[in-house]
């Protein structure tokens, strides 16, 4: 189902906040200067910006709404009461876009060079989008979400990654599928677990690998550890036993970066 803009009231841009009306329409709605102009700047096709003049005042969010308009995407403004009907932020900043979701299969990860994440059940959007930042800023070649994952798309997870969920390809699959996909890739699979004998920052990463990083609660099944090729620590020397899932898997990317950048330099 294709929406237009006709179709677009305020109504329908507030249900965006439900998971099961954006499954039914494809559709996203995120708010914020930095990641609706990423989103403009992507080739996702868009379909509305909702501005408010009163609040949107800076020369850059004027630009962005000049963007918009050059591209031909409808632009309506509104106020601010209108706005924060729409918005899910305490302090609304003032423009907000609806557009497309893009989802990719398992095949055109195969055809990328660099990391891939897996992520088993995440069900924190925060979380999520800051892996997703993470991701864009260490050069993975794409976002593996499995089992019952929250949705990448939830105006919280868009905005915690700050644009970077529009450069990345995703993926939404079950264990089997990507059991069968790792299988047939045979590319490393690195796991983490506080009962690995191994320190994540003496493993030596390759430039491709696949690093399977658990839920929140649960961490990963029996299923899944066993296909990894090694399992890593992160060390922890307080009281604490664990850290944030998106702390944890932006150590083990910027080790995995930090170790490419050296081989490049001559230094490893």
């Amino acid at each position: 189902m294709r929406a237009t803009a006709p179709t677009l009231s305020l109504r329908a841009c507030r249900r965006l906040h439900s998971r099961k009306e954006r499954r039914q329409t494809g559709l996203f709605l995120v708010e914020g200067i930095r990641p609706v102009r990423a989103a403009l700047e992507s080739s996702h096709r868009i379909e509305l910006v909702l501005h408010v003049p009163d609040l949107l005042r800076g020369e850059y969010g004027q630009e962005t709404v000049d963007l918009a308009r050059t591209r031909g995407i409808p632009c309506t403004a509104i106020t601010t009461r209108e706005f924060a009907s729409i918005s899910n932020r305490e302090n609304p900043r003032g423009i907000a876009c609806v557009g497309h979701q893009r989802w990719c299969c398992l095949d055109e990860l195969s055809r990328s060079a660099g990391p891939v994440v897996a992520l088993y059940a995440p069900q924190d959007p925060g979380n999520l989008g800051t892996i997703l930042r993470t991701c864009d800023a260490t050069g993975c070649a794409g976002v593996i979400l499995i089992g019952d994952a929250v949705d990448p798309w939830h105006p919280a997870a868009l905005r915690a990654a700050m644009g970077a969920t529009f450069d990345l390809p995703l993926v939404a699959c079950d264990i089997p599928a990507f059991l069968g996909w790792a299988g047939e890739r045979r590319l490393p699979v690195i796991g983490t677990s506080d009962r690995s004998a191994t320190d994540y920052a003496t493993h030596r990463f390759e430039r491709s690998f696949v690093l399977l990083m658990g839920s929140e609660r649960q961490g990963l099944p029996s299923k899944l550890e066993d296909i990894a090729s090694t399992m890593v620590r992160i060390p922890m020397a307080g009281s604490v036993d664990s850290l944030n899932l998106a702390i944890a898997t932006a150590l083990v990317l910027y080790e995995a970066r930090n170790q490419r950048v050296r081989v490049v330099d001559g230094r490893a």
